[in-house]
């Protein structure tokens, strides 16, 4: 009862979305229409807003959101690699394999890619009996993957899938790291892959970070950013990664300036997109942090500002 109630409040927000422009129309015209006497400044500028308003819906709910940006980033980290980052893709409700699909062929078509690194949110209250025909695409990929598991495929929101999706994500040749340590002996790499599970579950071990006795460079996968304030927890003595790759926030998903960081889901909204120094939100911490803004949608299919992203980090 609970998902049928969040999916019905969806649609009459998708709804309201799709017909606001126009009942901004008829108010405004109406208001014209009564008002005679309002001055020809006040009705260009009534207009010329019910224009933008129905212009900038139709861009973000129709034509923004089905974009695929590829996003280069030089990174200096002492060691080479080239890496693509892609999270939030939520297949379910908005996207599908079709979107999928797309976005496997913009990762083929870079050069020299050693992995693909998904930062969590598989999904937004996919059908369960969907999830090989939404994954499949994933086969495709002629780079590896590694990924960890977000808030809503661990339940914070979303329905009871981990196992569905974690066999699901099996049959699509996703390695599922979540809380494991991966050595260059495991991966062929030059550099470790750690995986950290969902902060918003609880799940996010730092343990499989202190307990590490390896001395290679290393990459976290992370889903939410503010994983990286249990850093502090580490002993001094212990290797810090390097860089640590999330997404999560979306980067605003409408992305209107002065607005959009109200509603990122972090406490600390400078958690926001792009690449910074983890010593930014704890001077005793070192390492590197990438935001991707991600490539799907959560509660209203719409992006603005903010189009799908996959990541491509060129690491020297």
């Amino acid at each position: 009862m609970q998902q049928f109630l969040v999916k019905v409040v969806q649609f009459l927000l998708m709804d309201f979305l799709f017909l606001s422009p126009i009942l901004l129309m008829i108010f405004v015209g109406s208001t014209l229409f009564w008002r005679k006497k309002l001055s020809k400044l006040w009705q260009k500028f009534a207009i010329t807003l019910t224009v933008l308003v129905l212009l900038l819906t139709i861009w973000g709910v129709h034509i923004e959101r089905n974009l695929i940006v590829i996003n280069e980033q030089k990174i200096t980290l002492g060691f080479k690699a080239r890496i693509v980052v892609i999270s939030d893709v939520h297949l379910g409700i908005w996207k599908d394999d079709k979107f999928l699909e797309k976005i496997v062929t913009q990762i083929n078509q870079q050069k020299d890619i050693d992995a693909v690194l998904m930062a969590g949110d598989w999904t937004y209250e996919p059908k369960i009996d969907q999830l090989d025909k939404l994954f499949a695409p994933l086969k495709q990929l002629k780079s590896p993957i590694y990924g960890v598991l977000g808030n809503h495929d661990v339940e914070k929101p979303g329905p009871k899938l981990r196992t569905e999706l974690q066999s699901a994500l099996q049959k699509a040749n996703v390695k599922l790291i979540d809380n494991l340590a991966l050595s260059t002996k495991d991966t062929g790499l030059n550099f470790d892959i750690i995986g950290l599970g969902d902060l918003w579950g609880g799940e996010d071990d730092i343990g499989v970070i202190s307990n590490r006795t390896s001395q290679n460079p290393s990459i976290v996968i992370a889903h939410n950013p503010e994983s990286i304030l249990k850093y502090k927890n580490i002993p001094k003595n212990k290797n810090l990664p390097n860089l640590t790759v999330t997404g999560h926030t979306h980067c605003g998903q409408v992305r209107i300036p002065l607005i959009y960081k109200s509603f990122l889901p972090v406490s600390n909204t400078d958690f926001d997109k792009g690449l910074f120094n983890i010593s930014q939100f704890d001077p005793i911490l070192a390492g590197q942090l990438w935001i991707s803004c991600g490539t799907g949608e959560v509660g209203l299919p719409i992006r603005l500002f903010n189009p799908p992203s996959v990541d491509v980090l060129t690491i020297d």
